[in-house]
């Protein structure tokens, strides 16, 4: 550091009465430096000469030997060298600053020395970060640095406010770090809020940071997924979610009245979980929004589209015992933007309450994985067997039509299931199965060989696609899997695949992982029992839908005499997105490789007959090609399932799956080779413009056909519609109606088993295959 020294000779001549001359006396005071900081130190050194007495009097700003307040002297020295150590104020510079030291001869009083230093504030803080960005009620930590001063203490503002408050956030923590928390409701004033971070030493020096308070409040709807479309006086449950503040209240609105009111339905519950009601008769607006918005900033919310329809549920009521127990379904079909499919289980009370289930999607909703909401699900079936459950989920809310038949001890095993929705251009329309579980089956998962079918939608195509396969189970393992997939008219197969499955739960759900052909995917499947399961894959793309079958294989594996005698087949598909096929056929197999086949075409609007030779080959796992140049281009594949019964793959390019079946109940067949009571419903809905039906038959066996169904398509709508046909069996088990004419639609397959191409539908685009069971 510069030194500096000043030095003033001070000659005091004492002239006596008798001129006498006195000592002069002089100092010499030199500071080490001219400045010095807070709690710093500096040397001061002094000479004295003309006197040998060298004591002095030191002081600082007038104060002998300083003090706190000026700073002090210390460690200063009697004998030569003379010296002192001045130790600045550790907190607050002294007054007046530049301080000034003198010293005062002991010899000569009158005699004095003065230098200067100036005491600096050194005090330093930093803050970071400078400036951050925080939601409402979330949280930014602040970090600061000190130096230059003894004195650590730091005072913390927000806005000003020491310490902040709840209006502009509040500042928590000790030392050198501070937790800004933002204001739970409304941002701050100013906003961006100032942090501040000041010295207790000297409040001159601080700093400061910016902290944007935003209001990230984001509200959803996070189920129903799907928009519902209510009956009137039905009710759907409604969950939302908020992030982005600690003030959770939100309010729910109907058509902008909050809570709603009689005439667009009301809200009940509160929090992020209501139950919305549909008013009890179809309002002006029929199409209106439930919203839900943050009470923090009623900007930020969500709403939920409802539809409102006039017609009922159900009309059926008073037989609801006879659906009780554990079931699993499934549904395939299209709404507005796609191939959709379901596939769950549902407890039902035997009083047309649900109390347990779940379910999984994939397809237009994306994939996704549920438990049925008990509380906002019900069912009711008529005398008929006919009935509605409305299946609430947190991806959707289906609103179903059914027919049960197959009653033991006066419980449905079986039955034919469709979605009601409303005659809509994005209506969902889809047709599918119910069973009854076996849940005593669960626990011990599957075993042996497994045929498959899959159908569904490859969206990078785009176009349909189906496959057919068989594979070995084992300790929860998959192996020796074979499959045959067409792909929009490309037909590939694959061996060697693997794969494995998860227990069961409760509800008859596991999932399953499969490797086959280069590609891996993932199902869920929903027990029946252990020789029947439904599926849907979870994978993005493709989506599919399936059933799994237990085979019975003979000893030694299938071979070409599994294949014997008359059977029934059947097939649906479409070709591209404009002609749909329901096609069926008597084939008689002579066991060594040779079938002949008439076959019945429906589709596009015309119909057909024609007959050919095939030959067929079996292989041990089931597989069935068929082949020969008068079989066709493009023979079906057929996995057997167990003697002449099995699943069928069309190779065309109308993508076809069907089943094969024997008949029974031969050789020659009449009219009371159907009678009795049948439920019935489409086989498979294979385009968004297709017809979904279910309902009950009730053939007398001498040529009365009266039917009493439901149907559904995006355009028309009929409950409870009635049909009183009359029926021809032929002696080949072949069925001709009053409402085709000559034309063949349909056949016995047994005593309990028959199919119809419905006679309404011959000359639509889309033929409908209903079959019936009893």
């Amino acid at each position: 550091m510069k030194k500096f020294a000043l030095s003033l000779i001070l000659a005091l001549a004492f002239v006596g009465s008798g001129s006498t001359a006195q000592a002069t006396v002089t100092l010499t005071l030199v500071s080490s430096a001219s400045t010095v900081a807070l709690g710093g130190t500096l040397t001061l050194t002094a000479t004295v000469t003309g006197t040998t007495n060298l004591g002095l009097t030191w002081s600082v700003n007038g104060v002998t030997n300083g003090n706190t307040v000026q700073g002090k002297l210390s460690a200063c020295t009697t004998v030569a060298p003379l010296k002192c150590t001045y130790t600045a104020p550790p907190v607050n510079v002294p007054n007046p600053n530049p301080v000034t030291f003198e010293i005062v001869s002991a010899a000569d009083t009158s005699v004095s020395k003065t230098t200067t230093a100036t005491v600096t504030d050194s005090i330093a803080v930093t803050l970071t970060p400078a400036s951050a960005s925080v939601a409402l009620g979330k949280t930014q930590v602040f970090t600061a640095t000190l130096s230059g001063t003894t004195n650590t203490a730091l005072d913390w503002y927000v806005n000003g406010v020491l310490n902040g408050n709840s209006t502009q956030g509040t500042l928590t923590g000790t030392g050198l770090t501070r937790t800004y928390t933002a204001p739970p409701v409304d941002v701050p004033s100013p906003n961006p809020a100032v942090i501040k971070v000041a010295s207790a030493a000297d409040p001159s020096k601080f700093k400061t940071a910016d902290v944007t308070v935003t209001t990230s409040i984001v509200v959803k709807i996070t189920s129903p997924t799907l928009p519902p479309t209510l009956h009137v006086g039905g009710t759907v449950p409604i969950t939302a979610s908020l992030t982005g503040s600690t003030n959770t209240l939100v309010t729910w609105s109907v058509n902008g009245v909050t809570n709603g009111d009689s005439t667009y339905g009301t809200i009940s519950g509160s929090g992020f979980s209501v139950t919305y009601h549909a008013p009890d008769s179809v309002p002006s607006l029929p199409t209106f929004n439930i919203k839900v918005a943050s009470q923090a900033d009623p900007s930020k919310s969500a709403t939920l589209p409802v539809t409102i329809s006039g017609a009922a549920a159900c009309t059926s009521s008073g037989n609801d015992a006879v659906l009780k127990g554990r079931y699993a379904f499934h549904l395939g079909g299209f709404n507005d933007t796609g191939f959709l499919a379901i596939a769950g289980a549902f407890t039902a009370n035997g009083a047309g309450g649900i109390t347990a289930g779940e379910a999984d999607t994939n397809g237009a909703l994306g994939a996704h994985e549920s438990s049925i909401t008990t509380t906002a699900s019900s069912y009711s079936v008529g005398s008929d067997n006919r009935g509605c459950a409305t299946l609430v989920t947190s991806f959707g809310t289906f609103v179903t039509r059914f027919a049960l038949g197959a009653v033991s001890a006066g419980v449905a095993t079986d039955g034919q299931i469709m979605e009601w929705g409303e005659a809509t251009a994005s209506a969902y329309v889809a047709s599918g199965e119910i069973m009854q579980q076996d849940t005593a089956e669960f626990a011990g998962g599957l075993s042996g060989s497994y045929a498959h079918r899959d159908v569904g939608w490859d969206s990078s195509v785009p176009g349909r696609l189906a496959c057919a396969g068989t594979r070995s189970v084992s300790a929860k393992s998959f192996s020796a899997i074979e499959e045959d997939c067409n792909d929009a008219g490309t037909v590939t197969n694959a061996t060697g695949g693997s794969g494995s499955y998860t227990s069961f739960d409760a509800n008859g759900r596991a999932t399953e992982t499969v490797d086959v052909g280069g590609s891996t995917r993932h199902f869920a499947l929903y027990m029946v029992n252990t020789s029947y399961l439904y599926g849907v894959n979870s994978d993005t793309n493709p989506v599919l839908e399936g059933i799994l079958v237990q085979q019975t294989v003979p000893a030694g594996g299938f071979v070409t005499g599994s294949v014997h005698g008359t059977i029934i087949y059947t097939d649906t598909g479409i070709l591209g997105t404009t002609e749909g096929y329901a096609d069926f056929g008597v084939a008689s197999a002579n066991g060594t490789g040779s079938l002949s086949v008439t076959e019945y075409d429906f589709g596009g609007g015309a119909s057909g007959t024609k007959t050919k030779t095939c030959n067929y080959a079996v292989s041990k796992n089931g597989r069935t090609i068929l082949s020969g140049t008068s079989c066709g281009s493009n023979p079906d594949i057929v996995y057997l399932t167990s003697l002449n019964t099995g699943l069928v793959l069309g190779v065309n390019d109308a993508v076809r799956i069907g089943s094969f079946a024997p008949q029974t109940g031969g050789p020659a067949f009449d009219d009371g080779s159907l009678s009795g009571t049948y439920f019935l419903g489409t086989a498979e809905i294979v385009n968004h413009n297709a017809e979904a039906e279910v309902g009950i038959a009730k053939p007398s066996g001498s040529g009365s056909l009266p039917i009493t169904s439901d149907t559904t398509s995006i355009t028309t709508q009929t409950p409870d519609a009635t049909r009183d046909l009359t029926y021809t069996v032929n002696s080949n088990g072949t069925i001709t109606t009053t409402a085709s004419g000559t034309t063949i639609v349909g056949a016995v397959i047994s005593d309990s088993e028959f199919l119809l191409i419905d006679p309404d539908a011959l000359t639509k685009l889309y033929p409908i295959l209903l079959v019936g069971h009893k």
